[in-house]
């Protein structure tokens, strides 16, 4: 429905998908095809056998099923699968910029016309793959479960269940880095000139909080990530609510800085008026890769880094003074 008649539009003056954004849209989709069309004619070959033999095994351990030793053999395709569900993130984003692309657009409509498309969209398609991974897991436990422990197959069949067990918890996981990294992604989009943040796989959002400037009373938007925390201030003419907090999803924030969390420190700054003050190594005028060489060096003895306090009371108001 799709990869035939967007390769074959390749070299046309307006192709249904342009040639590179395809290879990633599609790729190690004609591995997986192959792979699964092979693999099904061995399942049905086993299945034929198992019933043509069936009347003569009736009263032996025995049958001829060889479930576990297929699936077990076809382990070394599953590298394929794994590098197919790493890309599925980019492919999504490539079908995301396709959004204003007439030709595709054209395509797509006669495609979700179809009957064989079951009406799914070529995103819908593409998690197909994704999801065989969590039916296969529960087909090979269904079959375990009914396996007498003398079968010629019952220890292929463990095996298998460990393998696509093992397989599927790789999947969830470079789904939720996908899903994670995303996230991230739109959390910066919010961010008015945002630098080039330096990469990490094992950032991880926590929270966010608008507080105000003890001095200015200017709403500035706090962003905490596992590694690092972004400071973004809100523009002069802001309006507040009642409790004296601005809409963080409303407000244009601008980039102000940013402190990674080594270095962050944290003190009691009064016990009788229940106020915490951190202090974050945050330098204003600093770039992303000041902050790198920062984190990789220590101090000079007697050199202190610039800094801005944060005031933090009990009621969970919080003041910054710069």
């Amino acid at each position: 429905v799709w990869m035939e008649p967007v390769f074959s539009s390749a070299n046309s003056p307006k192709p249904i998908i342009p040639y590179q954004t395809a290879r990633i849209i599609f790729f190690g989709i004609a591995s997986m095809h192959s792979h699964a069309s092979q693999f099904y004619r061995e399942m049905d070959y086993i299945l034929g056998s198992f019933e043509r033999s069936q009347p003569a095994v009736e009263e032996d351990h025995d049958d001829g099923m060889r479930i576990g030793t297929l699936f077990r053999t076809s382990d070394r395709h599953w590298n394929d699968f794994i590098a197919y569900v790493r890309n599925y993130g980019t492919a999504v984003n490539c079908l995301k910029q396709l959004q204003d692309y007439k030709p595709y657009l054209r395509y797509h409509e006669e495609c979700m016309a179809q009957k064989r498309t079951n009406r799914q969209s070529l995103k819908d398609l593409l998690m197909l793959p994704i999801q065989r991974i969590t039916r296969y897991t529960l087909l090979l436990k269904n079959i375990l479960k009914h396996t007498p422990a003398v079968h010629s197959d019952h220890i292929e069949l463990c095996r298998a269940v460990k393998n696509v067990t093992h397989f599927a918890s790789i999947v969830n996981e470079c789904r939720r880095k996908q899903e994670e990294m995303y996230r991230l992604i739109e959390i910066f989009r919010t961010i008015e000139l945002c630098p080039a943040l330096p990469h990490s796989e094992s950032r991880v959002f926590v929270t966010e909080f608008v507080v105000r400037e003890l001095i200015s009373r200017l709403p500035i938007r706090l962003l905490l990530f596992s590694d690092m925390i972004i400071v973004t201030q809100a523009p002069a003419h802001t309006k507040l609510d009642d409790t004296g907090q601005a809409d963080s999803g409303a407000t244009e924030w601008t980039y102000h800085g940013l402190g990674f969390l080594d270095r962050v420190e944290v003190q009691n700054a009064d016990e009788s008026t229940n106020t915490l003050i951190t202090i974050l190594s945050l330098n204003r005028g600093a770039t992303v890769s000041d902050f790198q060489s920062a984190c990789r060096r220590s101090l000079p003895s007697g050199e202190e880094p610039t800094a801005t306090a944060t005031t933090v009371s009990s009621s969970g108001s919080c003041d910054i003074v710069p």
